[in-house]
C-alpha cells in the first residue's frame, strides 16, 4: 500500500473519507485551476496554478486540500496549501496522505491531526459563526 500514486491515494483514501463525511460531489471541486493576480500585459495572467481539491458548500469556498502520495509525510502539502487558501480567500488548509489529515486554521495560524474531515454544514457553521462574532 506505501507504493500508491498521489491519484490511487486520492481515489482510495481521500475521496473515500469526503465521502464518509457528507461531501458530495457538487461541493467537491478536484484539481480546481486557477490564476494569481490580475491580468498582466498582453492580455496575459499571472502563474496558473491547481489545487488537489476545493470543498465549497452553499456556494462558498471553504477549505482546500493537498494531497500527497500515502508514502509522504501528510504535512508535506501544508504550506503550499497554505499559499493556495491565500488567494482563494478560504480559512481552512487540509494536508493529508491519505492516512493522517492535518487541519490547519488560517484565521488564528494554528493546526492540528484531526481523525476526519468535518462534514460541509460543521465547516460552514465554523467559519459562518465566528464572521458573526
Amino acid at each position: 500500500m506505501k507504493f500508491l500514486s498521489e491519484d490511487d491515494t486520492r481515489v482510495k483514501f481521500i475521496d473515500t473519507k469526503l465521502y464518509s463525511s457528507s461531501w458530495s460531489e457538487a461541493d467537491i471541486r478536484r484539481n480546481y485551476y486557477f490564476t494569481t493576480g490580475r491580468k498582466l500585459l498582453g492580455g496575459k495572467r499571472g502563474e496558473r496554478k491547481f489545487v488537489d481539491y476545493l470543498l465549497t458548500y452553499e456556494g462558498k469556498n471553504l477549505a482546500v486540500i493537498e494531497a500527497k502520495k500515502l508514502s509522504k509525510d501528510a504535512l508535506d502539502g501544508l504550506s503550499q496549501g497554505i499559499e493556495y487558501a491565500k488567494n482563494l480567500n478560504v480559512f481552512f488548509v487540509y494536508s493529508t496522505n491519505g492516512e493522517k489529515i492535518y487541519e490547519y486554521d488560517m484565521r488564528s495560524s494554528k493546526g492540528e491531526y484531526i481523525d476526519k474531515f468535518p462534514t460541509p454544514k460543521e465547516l460552514f457553521d465554523r467559519i459562518h459563526s465566528n464572521l458573526k462574532e
